[in-house]
């Protein structure tokens, strides 16, 4: 697992969450604010939608 600015996310990262839930990333935004909006497939397939603060991280798995 790593550490890395949500900014730098790309399509097909795999990112954990707590209770080790792992959403695999879609598409990512960035405002001209800093803030990241991110387009993620849940464990069942379902679309869900992040939004990371300026500067904020994710964890991210192999």
């Amino acid at each position: 697992m790593s550490t890395i600015p949500a900014r730098d996310l790309t399509p097909g990262d795999r990112v954990e969450y707590r209770h080790h839930q792992v959403h695999t990333v879609t598409t990512v935004e960035t405002t001209p604010g800093g803030w990241v909006t991110v387009t993620q497939t849940d464990e069942r397939g379902r679309p869900v939608e992040v939004h990371y603060r300026p500067g904020e991280t994710a964890q991210i798995t192999a």
